[in-house]
This record gives C-alpha cells, structure tokens and sequence, in this order.
C-alpha cells in the first residue's frame, strides 16, 4: 500500500506546502508602477525588496486614487496579499484583501466605541466634580458665607 513512490509523493508534496507561503507576500503600493495592460488584464509592476520587478495582476483601477503625468491610473500606498496562482502569474488575493478590510473597519469600529466609553467617562467624572464642589460652596454658605480667613500670626 505505501510504496517509496507514493510516500516520496507525499514528502514532496509536503515540502511544496512549506513552499507555499514563498509564493505569497504582501505588496506595499507605494513599490508599484502605474496600472498598464495586457491585452484585457490589467497590471502593475513591483519592485520586490530584493530588486526583482514582478508582474502582479488585479483589477488595479478599482484601487487607483491618482494618476501619473500620462494619465496612467496609481493605486493607494497599502498593503495587497499576493499568490501565485496555477500559471505561476503573481496575482491580488482579492478574498484576503477583503477580510483586511473587514478586520480593519472592525477594529476601526471597536477604537471608536472605546474613544465613546472614554468620553463618556469623562462627562460622568465632570458631572461629578461638578455636583462635589456645588455642594461645598453650598456648605460653605450654609456655614456662614464664603472661605474663613487665615488667623495672622505674629
């Protein structure tokens, strides 16, 4: 049943999975170059941090926030997860993109409902800061008007 071929089959394909993750990365957008085509595909050229230029395909214009002197489209200065897909091209990992903006806007979300509670903490401790020294200078009136002078040593 397990033969050498089929367990060196399966090291080997065990291998490739630790090679996976060599095969993805994450694209910061302020590497790229200006959207281009091929054809009906759209791409950008990155500067990998080793100097290699890779070709990485997407739906770029839907990223553009510029353009350049030629009217070409450039994408934002963010993060892109990238893989290579079964043609070995160097593609968006769009699903992935789309969680980090989920997880984004969700701890964008929870700051925000923090910065609320912080507030709104702080309006409580005032109110009662407030009411604390109103019933002092109240006290002090009932006790015969305002602060009692320092006796004068001499």
């Amino acid at each position: 049943m397990n033969n050498a071929g089929t367990m060196a089959e399966m090291i080997e394909a065990a291998m490739k999975k630790k090679d996976g993750p060599k095969d993805s990365f994450t694209m910061a957008g302020q590497y790229t170059g200006p959207v281009q085509r091929d054809g009906d595909r759209e791409f950008v050229m990155y500067e990998a941090p080793n100097g290699e230029q890779i070709q990485v395909y997407g739906n770029w214009n839907e990223f553009a926030v510029d353009r350049d002197e030629q009217g070409l489209d450039l994408i934002a200065d963010e993060d892109y997860p990238i893989v290579r897909n079964e043609d070995g091209e160097y593609v968006l990992d769009e699903a992935a993109y789309e969680r980090m903006g989920e997880e984004m806007r969700m701890r964008q979300d929870m700051m925000r409902e923090e910065e609320e509670q912080m507030m709104q903490q702080e309006m409580m401790q005032r109110e009662m800061m407030d009411k604390e020294m109103m019933q002092q200078e109240e006290e002090q009136r009932m006790m015969g008007g305002g602060m009692m002078p320092m006796k004068r040593r001499y």
